[in-house]
């Protein structure tokens, strides 16, 4: 699966969540990387980061002018699998 698609499931997955998708939808403006923020802050965000990390999931936290949340980014090497991972 290419990373476009891989990308749409993920945000399509944490729309269904709940959480706001930071990351444009528009397929003209999507790339590989979705970015998401839980909505209880920076803390609550890197605490996020670290569970998934638990879990062999790797994200990681960016903030510019505060924007920004919890970035993952899909790749060629990743599969839907991984995706599903990052589901549950």
């Amino acid at each position: 699966m290419n990373t476009p698609k891989l990308a749409d499931r993920v945000a399509a997955g944490l729309q269904r969540l709940g959480v706001d998708v930071v990351t444009p939808l528009d397929p003209v403006h999507r790339s590989a990387i979705t970015v998401f923020q839980t909505g209880r802050g920076r803390k609550t965000d890197l605490a996020l980061c670290e569970y998934l990390l638990q879990k062999n999931i790797e994200t990681a936290v960016r903030y510019t002018s505060n924007i920004g949340g919890v970035r993952i980014s899909t790749h060629l090497y990743n599969s839907v699998d991984d995706v599903r991972s990052e589901e549950h």
